[in-house]
């Protein structure tokens, strides 16, 4: 494994034969294919005689992670490749004379003919907190550097010709089923351990993350089977001084479930969010997108320490298995209402409010197929969810054919109507620290407009399959992913994702819906799949691991003068061309005056406060 760096100029030979950067999966079925002895030849050695033996299509051979550039001699075409989720990094900037990649963007800056000009745009989108939320994966925040997108080739000729393809996606015309719940419980735990399997197979020195969530406890619960018994295995819990983060107790069930003898558990003390926070910036140079980027880097360093070469995670689990809520508006398509509201009922009783959640659940993802129904059907639904709801039966038919009236009328006759009212146009996004003149410049309105009626199409789903899909090619997980597998590797370890296994993910995307979400059972099939390995308290457990209590808590105390300093003083000078600062100023008030601080989350509006307030201050500290 190594880091990627190579120029191609004027279409010339390059000084590089291959530049490869790899941690692959299935090794021995495609040492098999090309007649290779898996113990003699390392990633490298693979991935060259695949595109020997297969040429461009040798990227539907490979499984793991994995960025390379091969440059074909008998071609003259420099070949390069990302794989399916984007887990390894792959930078880019082109000229009509050069072409240049690598895996760190700070190495692309070093070059004289790499601009450093930004991307104003992605600039906006990252201060809106929509950068992850939609499709655009190639672009940082320089105009001249790209990203290859996660799944895609590119290939560029003598001439810079530049060719970008995509070589995998999810079929969503595929399906699996099975007779029985056993049977769906024995096909899922054997796909997730030959996942985990394949990340530990025949290395030794193995840790893992271990959060007390579902999926952290099921790959740390499923490694511990499957390592050889006289391995040790090592877990790394992140611990905070809070109570709303303290998860002790869920990783003590583990922890006492499994032989105290082979497992070695790791105390972390989680640091403030800002914690050496230049560092940070500089092993990205670009503001980070993940919340709390120092947790993963001293869980990695940690990890370091201790000499432990490689580190599991849970990460996306839930994304992989799916919490099935595309079954909500699959149903409401079949018109299947009694399902529905039984499904919306069981999930809203979870919550703090469940009239309002179940409100929510309807509002979101039945609305759209019964704006399609005719009044007469439109009158008997209501009267099936009005109850539900505690909702009078005329009054919630009032509304939803109300509702019906203003979304059937033309886009212009609905500003006029507010105009008449006096009410402002509805805006596309909460932040509301964003300078108008910037985002008037940038067309922030018209992208976001754009984009959010793509997104409201995706939720007004006929299948769960698409939802699923959507939720899994997320922007936003991909940058993440990318970002930890930077902050391994400054640390010298490799971070393992055994749910990004691509068998795996395949085979739960074709299950039925009905298997994901069952009576508010969210992951359903990874629950029953772990009964007898996993702790009934964490197998049955309701809620996750939340950071926001202790990235609020720690922002808004241990890094006040910090904030001020951005917020009130002069450094915030530089963001003043993006920001409003007097909103900034206003909205950081708000934060400083509602505490306590660990509490923010449960507000939707305080906690994309918080958000916008620390998405600022992070892109004053890169700028300066």
């Amino acid at each position: 494994m190594g880091r990627l760096f190579g120029v191609l100029e004027n279409g010339q030979k390059p000084g590089f034969i291959a530049q490869i950067h790899a941690r692959l999966a299935r090794r021995d079925a495609l040492c098999r294919k090309l007649s290779l002895d898996p113990f003699e030849v390392d990633d490298e050695i693979l991935i060259t005689q695949a595109y020997t033996a297969w040429g461009e299509g040798c990227v539907d051979q490979l499984e793991g992670e994995f960025a390379f550039a091969i440059w074909d001699d008998a071609r003259k075409v420099l070949f390069c490749a990302r794989d399916r989720f984007g887990v390894c990094p792959f930078v880019y900037a082109h000229t009509p004379e050069r072409f240049a990649f690598a895996s760190e963007i700070k190495t692309l800056l070093s070059l004289p003919f790499v601009a450093r000009d930004l991307d104003f745009q992605r600039v906006g989108q990252y201060l809106a907190d929509v950068s992850g939320a939609y499709p655009d994966q190639s672009s940082t925040f320089y105009r001249m550097i790209r990203r290859l997108p996660p799944a895609h080739t590119l290939t560029i000729t003598q001439t810079s010709a530049l060719t970008l393809r995509r070589y995998w996606s999810l079929d969503r015309e595929r399906e699996t089923h099975f007779a029985s719940d056993d049977e769906y419980a024995e096909a899922f735990l054997h796909h997730f351990g030959a996942a985990v399997y394949d990340c530990i197979a025949g290395r030794s020195l193995i840790s893992a993350q271990l959060s007390g969530g579902l999926d952290s406890s099921s790959v740390v619960a499923a490694a511990r089977v499957l390592m050889p018994a006289d391995d040790v295995l090592h877990t790394f819990y992140s611990h905070s001084a809070l109570a709303e983060r303290d998860e002790h107790t869920y990783v003590d069930h583990l922890l006492n479930a499994l032989i105290p003898a082979r497992v070695k558990h790791h105390i972390v003390n989680e640091p403030p969010p800002f914690a050496d926070f230049e560092r940070i910036l500089a092993i990205h140079a670009e503001p980070p997108s993940s919340a709390n980027p120092v947790v993963f880097d001293s869980l990695y360093g940690a990890a370091h320490d201790a000499q432990l070469p490689i580190m599991l995670d849970g990460d996306d689990g839930d994304t992989t298995v799916s919490h099935g809520i595309g079954l909500l508006p699959e149903m409401a398509h079949r018109g299947e209402w009694g399902r529905f509201l039984a499904e919306s009922v069981a999930l809203a009783v979870r919550g703090k409010s469940p009239v309002s959640s179940l409100r929510g659940y309807f509002d979101r993802y039945a609305s759209p197929a019964l704006m399609r129904a005719d009044l007469l059907s439109l009158w008997r639904v209501s009267g099936e969810i009005a109850p539900a709801m505690k909702r009078a039966h005329a009054a919630q038919f009032a509304a939803l054919a109300a509702k019906r009236a203003r979304a059937a009328a033309p886009d212009g006759i609905k500003r006029m109507a507010r105009r008449v009212c006096g009410k402002p146009d509805p805006a596309l996004f909460d932040n509301l620290t964003l300078n108008a003149d910037f985002v008037r410049e940038i067309g922030l309105d018209a992208w976001m407009r754009a984009n959010r009626a793509d997104d409201a199409r995706l939720i007004d789903v006929r299948h769960e399959r698409d939802l699923h899909i959507k939720t899994l090619l997320f922007g936003g997980h991909q940058v993440v992913l990318e970002e930890n597998d930077r902050l391994a590797t400054y640390h010298g370890v490799q971070g393992r994702h055994p749910f990004r296994d691509i068998p795996l993910v395949e085979f739960c995307v074709s299950l039925p819906p009905e298997v994901k979400l069952r009576l508010s059972w969210t992951r359903w099939i990874l629950r029953r799949s772990m009964r007898g390995i996993l702790p009934p308290e964490i197998q049955w457990r309701r809620d996750k691991t939340n950071f926001s209590p202790s990235i609020n808590h720690g922002m808004l105390t241990a890094h006040r003068d910090l904030l001020d300093s951005v917020v009130l003083g002069g450094v915030g000078d530089v963001i003043a061309p993006y920001v409003d600062r007097a909103a900034l100023r206003e909205t950081y008030a708000k934060l400083l005056a509602s505490q306590p601080y660990t509490t923010l989350h449960y507000s939707e509006r305080m906690e994309y406060a918080a958000r916008s307030v620390r998405r600022a201050v992070i892109l004053a500290l890169w700028l300066s």
